[in-house]
């Protein structure tokens, strides 16, 4: 099983690995089953997860893994190639925290309605209306795909607590 990285704040904040941008999963790929297994996997050793991109597990395609209640739903939404196609709703500030920048959280404004479309594990093109949370989680774990962190959208770095 891949570990998830975990990165010092120095790094994390500095030009790392997660800047890295992921590509495109192609529809031939004949890896795609066994790293979407290994974000699974991932996913679910932490107790604390809501959602996790394969970057995070050092796999640079664009794959996000979502659910925001795990602990009630065993259901797993994995989205391949998700692309946001609408953001709307109102502008909503909340503490952001990232399995790759432990113990720590920042405040972050993000819209709260957004329109993903994706690829589903069959294959299959879906468009899906998120809101609230998810939505928010949703956005946090594709700016991972792109090589955007949390703290990219703060609006200083000085805002960044520990939650030690």
């Amino acid at each position: 099983m891949k570990n998830i990285i975990e990165l010092s704040k120095e790094d994390f904040i500095s030009n790392n690995i997660l800047r890295k941008v992921s590509k495109i999963v192609e529809h031939d790929d004949p890896q795609i089953t066994q790293d979407i297994l290994e974000l699974i996997q991932a996913f679910e050793s932490s107790l604390i997860s809501v959602g996790l991109s394969a970057p995070q597990i050092g796999i640079f395609k664009r794959i996000i893994v979502v659910n925001i209640k795990k602990d009630q739903n065993p259901d797993h939404i994995v989205m391949i190639n998700p692309e946001i196609i609408q953001i709307t709703g109102s502008k909503k500030i909340m503490k952001e925290t990232c399995l790759s920048l432990p113990n720590f959280r920042g405040p972050v404004q993000r819209k709260d309605k957004v329109r993903v479309k994706y690829l589903g594990m069959e294959g299959n093109v879906k468009i899906e209306d998120y809101t609230g949370f998810m939505s928010r989680v949703i956005q946090h774990e594709i700016d991972h795909l792109l090589g955007v962190l949390y703290v990219d959208r703060m609006n200083s770095l000085s805002l960044l607590e520990s939650v030690n």
